[in-house]
């Protein structure tokens, strides 16, 4: 194991890291304890501002309610935020941040879902909001998002 993931593993109490990109996902694998993996699936959308279109690959975090991408990478496809949040942190910090509307693909759904215009710091992740709106969710046996239908409540 590389200095660097050795460094990371250690930090974060786990005590392997493996990677798999089956199905075009690139998903990594945390050994937490001997017996417990932690799995963090990434895939790749389409943002499809005003003015121009681009990929971005996005970490599916289930955990965050909306989606957020760099300030700079959505300000460059034509988005404009509307309004300003906050945001409670895990350590008790609150980020305040702008959001705004914008268009996401995901094999041939699409979707307009409330962003975070996020920091240079902030890690880029698709929210579970975008993901339900786009008719989609995690398998979590497999890691991988599978299509899935809406329900009318």
């Amino acid at each position: 194991m590389s200095q660097h993931r050795a460094t990371n593993a250690k930090r974060c109490g786990t005590r392997d890291l493996k990677t798999s990109d089956r199905f075009g996902l690139g998903v990594a694998y945390m050994r937490l304890s001997p017996h417990i993996l932690m799995g963090i699936t990434k895939t790749t959308v389409t943002l499809l501002g005003p003015t121009k279109r681009t990929k971005v690959e996005l970490i599916v975090d289930t955990g965050s309610i909306l989606t957020w991408v760099r300030s700079d990478r959505l300000r460059g496809l034509g988005f404009k935020p509307r309004r300003e949040k906050d945001f409670h942190t895990i350590e008790g910090r609150i980020l305040r941040r702008k959001t705004g509307p914008a268009t996401i693909r995901y094999d041939g759904a699409e979707a307009d879902v409330e962003v975070v215009f996020g920091g240079d710091k902030d890690a880029e992740v698709l929210g579970v909001t975008a993901l339900e709106s786009l008719g989609f969710q995690v398998d979590p046996v497999s890691t991988q998002l599978r299509r899935s239908s809406i329900l009318a409540l």
